[in-house]
């Protein structure tokens, strides 16, 4: 096996490397005095950190760049000190002088440390990416740009140490968060009463499109092409975790999709592994946790008493109880007997205390956890295979109605509200699925009760209101009618026939909008488009993100001279569209940034040339988004 050469890019690095590979032993024999007490706690998962470090050092580099001969070598130093980090600041499990020698003998880097503390570099994967004088162009690394700031297709990588993207999580620059309930805004709070519970309420006129509440959920993942945690798209490497994300938490077979089968209780595993290990041994030897009657003063997702404070799911006991699920409980506790906390206790005692564990989390997870689809899934409607599972403590306090005033949506894992205008003391109401504009009563009815398990309330409800008559199906298979439609005038004849603001005209305009040949009746599907808008104002739906796509189309259409329309049109078309993502989608929405460009560069002047591209990007992705037939 051939010792891979250092990066010769700079001594910097050549020392950097050296350092980073010295082994254990050394780096205890430099200090020169012995190790603090709580060493033994620490000492075994080093010892691995020092297995993988070598393994690292020896591996070939045939067939790699220049840049990446070190990438690996820089990744196990990440977790090393994230490790340690970890231990003394998250789970408070190590003291301060063992904090402190570690850093004096460099088991952990006390740079890279320094800027965790810092807000916005809390998963920096090295200092060299905020060093400007390290880059070419004076400027911080690619890997620190957000990735909505960057095209799609850009690749993010940094050359330093391969980091796929280090900007932390999802952030907004306008949320001012609450001091109290981080997650949440400034401008609301959370409040209590019998009939509802907790819930969020307004203290100030909440504008549409500011943003009430941003967390970062404990997750994951159902689809296998994203990272086990952070819910990000992978490459082909073959990992089962993102270069951001640590995997020292839980037993690697979990990860590797070794217990999927388990469904809900793969989260509920995570979620014992998430927290630190002293306040869910806390757990086992205390009574069982009950849903408060009143509010906390302070609440967030990084602690715990946000999932105990969730209303649990008695029922799952007898899945709990089933033989796949104890097998499963058995496999894993044996393997926490290699874990330094979990391996302290006794074979007994370790599986009694991860019994209690799992099945206090799971009846949380099995009552409040939300299934993951990414924007790019809800646009395309495909809903087959999620991107993951989480649960979200604080966005659980949003209650249904089927009128909501917030907007969601997940960007990985985080989940993201926007309010669609919220007056002062109105509360904060979400969808959980359905609404009165989109879904008959019957439909929102079945549709709670069978998958949140309750009747609604809102005023909707409450006072029987329906759109049955606009919702009814005037096709067995609107999509079938659509590609077996001869010609445009079809398509025409059934929309002349059905009522006005009948869903199914839309479904069918969607449905053709699919086909190839619905380019060669431009003029035709430009007025369809504006004819979905109009038979979607027969059911209130005026301002909604329901309507972004037929805006976008038809920007589309106008701005690539398909259709005759003048240059007022053609810029009100635009507005409205671009309002339409920046209010309901921030700047997350895969057309987001396209749509921006284009606005922003004809608001003082239509530069056609200056256009082309990014039309030709636009138009490019939005097939993409919304899947053309073949």
């Amino acid at each position: 096996m051939v010792r891979p050469k250092l990066l010769q890019n700079s001594k910097n690095d050549k020392s950097a490397a050296s350092k980073i590979g010295m082994s254990l032993a050394t780096k205890l024999r430099r200090v020169r005095k012995p190790p603090p007490e709580g060493w033994d706690l620490i000492e075994p998962t080093l010892e691995q950190f020092e297995a993988k470090m070598r393994e690292a050092e020896t591996e070939p580099h045939e067939g790699k760049r220049k840049t990446e001969i070190n990438w690996p070598i820089f990744r196990i130093h990440h977790q090393r000190s994230r490790y340690i980090y970890d231990m003394y600041y998250k789970k408070a499990e190590i003291t301060r002088e063992l904090y402190e020698f570690c850093l004096t003998a460099k088991f952990a880097d006390a740079a890279l440390i320094a800027k965790w503390k810092k807000q916005g570099y809390e998963n920096l994967c090295c200092v060299k990416c905020v060093q400007t004088r390290d880059s070419n162009f004076g400027t911080a690394c690619i890997c620190r740009v957000p990735k909505s700031k960057l095209d799609a297709e850009r690749v993010i990588e940094c050359v330093h140490c391969g980091c796929h993207g280090c900007s932390g999580m999802v952030s907004v620059s306008s949320f001012k968060p609450n001091p109290n309930y981080p997650e949440l805004c400034n401008k609301v709070t959370i409040d209590w009463d019998e009939k509802r519970g907790r819930f969020i309420k307004a203290t100030a006129d909440i504008p549409l499109g500011t943003v009430v509440c941003i967390e970062e959920g404990m997750t994951v993942n159902v689809d296998s092409k994203c990272c086990y945690r952070c819910l990000k798209l992978l490459g082909n490497e073959g990992f089962v975790y993102c270069q951001s994300c640590e995997k020292f938490n839980e037993p690697d077979a979990i990860a590797c999709g070794e217990f999927d089968s388990l469904g809900i209780f793969k989260l509920a595993a995570h979620l014992v592994f998430s927290y630190p290990f002293a306040e869910i041994t806390n757990l086992v030897t205390s009574d069982e946790p009950e849903v408060p009657k009143g509010v906390s003063k302070t609440l967030s997702t990084k602690n715990v008493q946000s999932v105990y404070q969730l209303n649990p799911f008695l029922g799952i006991e007898d899945s709990f109880k089933t033989k796949n699920v104890q097998e499963a409980i058995v496999k894993i506790a044996k393997l926490l007997e290699a874990d330094a906390n979990w391996g302290r206790l006794d074979e007994a005692s370790r599986l009694i205390a991860f019994t209690k564990a799992l099945r206090i989390m799971a009846e949380r997870c099995a009552k409040n956890a939300h299934t993951i689809y990414s924007i790019e899934q809800i646009e395309r409607k495909d809903e087959d295979v999620p991107i993951g599972t989480g649960l979200f403590p604080i966005s659980s306090i949003f209650n249904h109605s089927c009128t909501p005033n917030v907007f969601g949506f997940f960007v990985r894992n985080t989940f993201i509200f926007v309010s669609r205008g919220v007056k002062a003391g109105e509360e904060l109401v979400d969808s959980y699925g359905v609404t009165y504009n989109q879904h008959s009563l019957k439909q929102r009815e079945v549709f709670l009760a069978n998958v949140s398990g309750f009747k609604c309330h809102c005023d909707s409800c409450v006072e029987q209101k329906s759109l049955g008559d606009y919702l009814e199906k005037s096709f067995k298979d609107v999509d079938r009618s659509a590609r077996e439609a001869s010609s445009f005038l079809d398509i025409s004849d059934y929309i002349d026939y059905m009522k006005p603001g009948v869903q199914d005209i839309e479904n069918l305009i969607i449905a053709f909008s699919r086909r190839r040949d619905a380019e060669v009746y431009s003029k035709n599907v430009f007025y369809w488009w504006k004819k979905f808008i109009e038979n979607a104002n027969y059911r209130k739906i005026v301002y909604d993100p329901y309507l972004i796509r037929p805006y976008i189309e038809m920007v589309l259409l106008t701005w690539n001279n398909n259709v005759e329309c003048t240059v007022d049109e053609k810029l009100s078309i635009l507005t409205v569209a671009h309002r339409l993502l920046s209010n309901f989608y921030v700047c997350f929405h895969p057309l987001s940034q396209l749509i921006k460009e284009l606005f922003e560069t004809s608001m003082n002047s239509i530069d056609e040339n200056r256009n082309i591209e990014t039309l030709r990007n636009l138009k490019q992705r939005a097939e993409i988004l919304w899947k053309r037939d073949e």
